[in-house]
């Protein structure tokens, strides 16, 4: 008998928690107007990073100062652009649309990755059961595309 390790199991928690996101969010979005939900979310999770900092402040302290122009600029792009308007763009997706067809397509963000770090950073994929992975992943998007 194989156990699950700590890792695999903690990594199945994140993806049951992110799970229940959409569900939570698509019945709030469905009474609220979708910038509201956005800024309540946002505040709430800015107030449990304040609370986290507050814990860490001392090697968060430490690495702020070591950050250069350049990753202070790209880290605040990156939040603008594929945060911020990703959340709003997600809310407006949820909002619009069924969770069965549009939650699949926005959370293939893990073949996105794996199809950048391979094009652009140069990593190898060797694992076959990876590259068939994101194979079924993209036949099991298109398949669902044709649920609306």
């Amino acid at each position: 008998m194989t156990f699950i390790s700590k890792d695999i199991a903690s990594a199945l928690l994140v993806s049951f928690m992110w799970g229940l996101v959409p569900i939570i969010q698509k019945n709030l979005v469905n009474r609220m107007n979708k910038i509201t939900l956005f800024i309540i979310d946002s505040f709430i999770y800015f107030l449990c990073v304040s609370i986290v900092f507050l814990f860490h402040h001392e090697s968060v302290k430490t690495d702020f100062f070591n950050l250069s122009f350049s990753d202070i600029l790209i880290l605040t792009l990156s939040t603008i652009v594929f945060g911020v308007s990703a959340d709003l763009l997600y809310l407006h997706v949820l909002k619009e649309h069924q969770n069965p067809f549009v939650l699949p397509i926005i959370y293939c963000g893990p073949v996105v990755t794996l199809l950048i770090s391979y094009m652009f950073m140069k990593e190898r994929l060797t694992n076959f059961y990876g590259i068939l992975g994101v194979f079924l992943i993209i036949g099991g998007i298109i398949c669902i595309s044709f649920y609306e």
